[in-house]
């Protein structure tokens, strides 16, 4: 009999480290939010600018869109 704690198992295999790639963040224009909002919505503009002007957005943007 065997005096050890361990099991004469192998231990799980490590994640490969070497191929992860650093993804570089996508820089995005008002004119590109601007475009998509239009493109998801069509051409109601009431609508896309409550979109654009949403307290929401403007937590996953960083800014908020004011329009004059």
């Amino acid at each position: 009999m065997k005096n050890s704690k361990m099991q004469g198992r192998r231990p799980m295999p490590k994640m490969r480290t070497k191929m992860k790639v650093a993804i570089e963040p996508h820089t995005m224009t008002v004119g590109d939010l601007i475009a998509a909002a239009f493109e998801a919505l069509g051409n109601d503009q009431a609508a896309v600018m409550r979109v654009l002007g949403s307290q929401r957005l403007g937590e996953r943007v960083g800014r908020k869109l004011v329009f004059i």
